[in-house]
C-alpha cells in the first residue's frame, strides 16, 4: 500500500512538470467568445478551461478569446487566439496559439494584483 501512494505521488509530480504554466482558479474572470460570455473554471498563461456546453465547440477550432479579469481597481482585458484541444461533459479546454506582449502584460497585471492583495491580507491578521 505504501508503494502505491508513492507511485501516485510520483505520477502527480510528473504530470505537473509537463505543464508549461500553473493553473489559476482564484481570480475573478470570464471569457467572451463570439460575443457570448462564458465562465472560466481556471486559466494559465498557456490556456483556459471553460465551463460551458461543449457541444458548441469543435475540436481543433481556433477562436479569438477575450478574458476579462476583475482586479482591485480595474478590469483587465486579455485577448488571444486559442485552439480547442479537449472537450468533456460541461467543459472545454483551449490552448493559446500565440501570446502577444500586450496579453503577457495583462496576465502579469492579474498575477501581480493577486500577489499584492494576498500580501496585504496577510499583514492584517
Amino acid at each position: 500500500m505504501f508503494n502505491q501512494s508513492a507511485n501516485e505521488t510520483s505520477l502527480d509530480k510528473d504530470f505537473q512538470s509537463r505543464r508549461e504554466s500553473s493553473r489559476r482558479n482564484h481570480d475573478i474572470c470570464v471569457s467572451v467568445i463570439d460575443g457570448v460570455t462564458v465562465p472560466v473554471e481556471n486559466w494559465s498563461t498557456g490556456g483556459v478551461l471553460l465551463s460551458c456546453d461543449e457541444r458548441t465547440y469543435a475540436l481543433g477550432k481556433v477562436m479569438d478569446v477575450a478574458l476579462k479579469f476583475k482586479i482591485s481597481n480595474d478590469i483587465v482585458d486579455v485577448h488571444a487566439l486559442a485552439r480547442v484541444i479537449r472537450k468533456s461533459n460541461g467543459h472545454v479546454a483551449m490552448k493559446f496559439e500565440q501570446i502577444t506582449s500586450a496579453a503577457k502584460n495583462g496576465f502579469q497585471r492579474v498575477i501581480d494584483d493577486y500577489t499584492a492583495s494576498e500580501f496585504a491580507n496577510s499583514q492584517m491578521h
